[in-house]
This record gives structure tokens, sequence and C-alpha cells, in this order.
């Protein structure tokens, strides 16, 4: 738990900074909380409806766009 507590409070100075989340693996689950502070409500929207797009059956990673999924340690959406 306090490696989360550190994770939230650098991931929040990250974002609040204007940096980046992402890299070559993607957002990653434990990012998820801050996807719309990052990318807004409309790039998450965007995100979700491509990857419909092309994963209409949600084979692939499926629940892996839900930037309201709550993460164990992190809760739920930040920002």
């Amino acid at each position: 738990e306090r490696y989360y507590r550190f994770k939230a409070m650098v991931t929040d100075s990250i974002v609040e900074a204007g940096g980046t989340l992402s890299h070559h693996h993607a957002m990653g689950t434990e990012h998820l909380p801050w996807l719309v502070q990052e990318i807004g409500r409309d790039g998450a929207r965007i995100l979700k409806n491509l990857k419909g797009l092309f994963d209409p059956k949600n084979i692939f990673n499926p629940g892996g766009l839900a930037a309201d999924r709550k993460h164990p340690y992190l809760g739920g959406p930040r920002g």
C-alpha cells in the first residue's frame, strides 16, 4: 500500500506538470485512474469507440480501456 500511495503522489505530479503516462507498452492498468485527466473525456471516448470498432467482440484485453474501473489500491478516476 505504501508503494501505491507513493506512486499516486508521483503520478499526480507528472500529469499536473503536463507529462504523459503512456509509453511503448501503452497505458497500463495502474495508470487507468489518470487516463481521463491526461487525454480528456473526449479522448477516452474516442479510444473506447476505436476499440469497439477494431475489437467488436472485446476479446483483446477486455476492460483495458475502462477508465472508470477502480484499481484496488489507487481507486477510480483522478483529477
